[in-house]
């Protein structure tokens, strides 16, 4: 939040519902809450939660299900088996996640592609036609930039490909506009 390295202290601990699929209700998990002194001193936000890995941010659905979901959607499976595997009872929700999710990756590939793009002395793009599915072209670029990651020497491995799914679902979702909000001025 400031820049800075320094000892992590916590701030709470939240709680947080996760669908449980099997059990077809939400069940009640603890997510860290981390505060940084620096940037509260700097009137900047000072709070951050540290949600696992297989959460969406801002939604119930598990990440780790919602890619299941998007591998068996490729392999042809139906409507009604997706909704077992998110957890949910309307195909639309399944339409929904999987179209957020979709645009995620295509979104997470192009921001490999511009990185990979700006520092070709790391190594080449990978050959990627129009026509490569997403989940395909962002693996290739994935692999692509661990390949560069370790060419130029850096100490720490580069972010995760669910993490940086994650922040990219928890984008998409706050971009969405308020149903109340009208463009035309009200009249008096």
């Amino acid at each position: 939040m400031c820049g800075e390295v320094h000892r992590l202290r916590i701030h709470a601990y939240v709680q947080r519902r996760v669908r449980d699929r099997d059990l077809g209700g939400n069940e009640t998990i603890l997510v860290v809450v981390i505060r940084c002194e620096t940037a509260r001193a700097a009137r900047k936000p000072y709070t951050t939660r540290l949600l696992p890995d297989f959460l969406v941010p801002g939604c119930v659905i598990r990440l780790d299900h919602l890619e299941e979901a998007y591998e068996q959607r490729r392999a042809g499976v139906g409507n009604d088996r997706l909704c077992g595997i998110l957890g949910c009872l309307d195909d639309r929700t399944v339409r929904r996640h999987l179209k957020r999710y979709d645009e995620a990756l295509a979104a997470v590939a192009l921001r490999l592609a511009e990185r990979r793009a700006m520092s070709p002395e790391l190594g080449e793009l990978p050959q990627i036609t129009p026509d490569t599915p997403s989940v395909d072209r962002l693996q290739r670029l994935w692999r692509a930039e661990q390949i560069a990651s370790q060419r130029s020497g850096e100490a720490f491995q580069p972010m995760s490909l669910r993490h940086l799914l994650q922040t990219e679902l928890g984008k998409s979702k706050r971009r969405k506009p308020s149903g109340c909000v009208s463009v035309d001025a009200r009249p008096p």
